[in-house]
């Protein structure tokens, strides 16, 4: 489902199983804080959540949300406003809007006021963010998510109905990798093509579902680090560019060159993979990453509907995801992102094996589904599960935690 609206939801229980969503919304207050200002829309407001005018109550009050992704990792997020050092980011959408970290401590106290702010000083991107993580604490996401279909199917699968098996990873388009390995900070570009006519356009609630589901997605991930020694930061850029659509080729590249390149050209650097490169690297170093990849989301026609390059620099979706759909966008955009940081598929009809050396430590894919004992167990590059193997760990290259 789309987000259509901002507003509260309430605690829900019993909690739903595997890869559905728990949320405890609620305010407190903490004079440890006394300039860090978190919010959240309030529900009778406008529906438009880019468009709401809102007003300072406090500055040493803010929101805790608790997610809880499956059953073993639970988070807590607060939608900062001031980032005064106090609390780890996570997501980081500019100098106004950060996601944060904090375990709860026994000095907040609740409150039940609704705390609000003047938004249009926020830049776009501040404004998505922000609404992104509104719409994924809302009742209609929660309930979205719980009715997720094609729950725990193989990626590969070849039913005569339902979705298309997800795309191989392609060669690397680059030696110098920015993405070696998934640890430290990271950026992530996030180019969102729309084209010249009404079906190519990825308007302002798609921009703000494709913002969530990234959200959600890279929140699984820091989840799944034995450190947790992951954060995201963002360069959100909706583009429109003026080319017709390509309805037949038979490449990626054939797809993809038209549209990619005319956005590259708007953003000013040249076309190809070297024009993709460059906007990476200077993504790295504006803002002082570690690390860095892009997401290309579009609605022009594709080769396939998600795929990425192994290694980076970057990935591809189709909006529509296929038959899994968008609200399967966050599982997909997971599993192509760990293809980024060197994890090869693990499904019988990738035609992967046990062999191979992957990632920073050369580690072999000892759970693909046709070799491994039992076919493997559970993981984001089998199956459109919740969970990740320890070989997937060690592919993207998670920092080890201490013993």
């Amino acid at each position: 489902m789309e987000g259509n609206g901002a507003s509260f939801s309430q605690s829900r229980e019993p909690w739903g199983g595997i890869g559905a969503y728990d949320y405890k919304k609620y305010i407190t207050a903490s004079n440890q804080l006394k300039h860090t200002n978190i919010i959240h829309f309030n529900k009778n407001l406008s529906l438009n959540p880019l468009n709401q005018t809102l007003k300072i109550m406090s500055t040493t009050n803010y929101m805790e949300m608790e997610v809880r992704m499956d059953e073993e990792n639970t988070i807590n997020e607060y939608l900062l406003r001031h980032d005064d050092g106090t609390i780890p980011v996570l997501h980081d959408y500019g100098a106004r809007v950060k996601i944060g970290l904090e375990k709860p401590r026994a000095s907040l106290t609740l409150m039940s006021t609704a705390l609000s702010r003047e938004t249009t000083e926020l830049s776009l991107q501040e404004r998505l963010g922000e609404a992104a993580y509104d719409l994924r604490h809302s009742p209609q996401y929660n309930e979205a998510k719980d009715k997720r279909i094609y729950k725990g199917r193989i990626w590969g699968d070849q039913e005569s109905t339902g979705p298309k098996p997800l795309a191989k990873p392609l060669a690397a388009t680059t030696l110098d990798s920015l993405s070696d390995r998934m640890a430290g900070r990271i950026a992530v570009g996030l180019i969102l093509v729309s084209g010249p006519l009404p079906r190519l356009v990825l308007n302002n609630k798609k921009q703000i579902k494709i913002t969530a589901e990234i959200q959600a997605s890279l929140s699984w991930l820091y989840t799944q680090a034995p450190k947790r020694d992951l954060s995201w930061a963002y360069d959100i850029i909706p583009v429109t560019v003026n080319v017709p659509d390509t309805l037949h080729g038979s490449s990626f590249e054939t797809f993809e060159a038209p549209w990619r390149d005319a956005a590259l050209k708007q953003l000013g650097f040249k076309s190809g993979f070297k024009g993709v490169r460059d906007y990476i690297q200077k993504l790295k170093t504006e803002l002082n990453t570690d690390r860095a990849y892009c997401a290309f989301f579009t609605k022009y026609t594709l080769q396939h509907f998600a795929y990425a390059y192994s290694g980076g620099p970057h990935l591809v979706m189709h909006y529509a995801n296929d038959g899994w759909g968008v609200d399967n966008i966050d599982r997909v955009f997971a599993h192509e992102t760990c293809h980024i940081f060197n994890a090869p598929d693990e499904y019988a009809i990738s035609d992967c094996d046990c062999k191979g050396a992957y990632g920073p430590d050369k580690v072999p894919n000892g759970n693909c589904a046709n070799c491994a004992p039992n076919g493997g167990v559970s993981c984001i590059m089998r199956a459109n599960d919740w969970a990740m193997c320890d070989f997937t760990r060690r592919h993207i290259g998670f920092t080890k935690a201490h013993a």
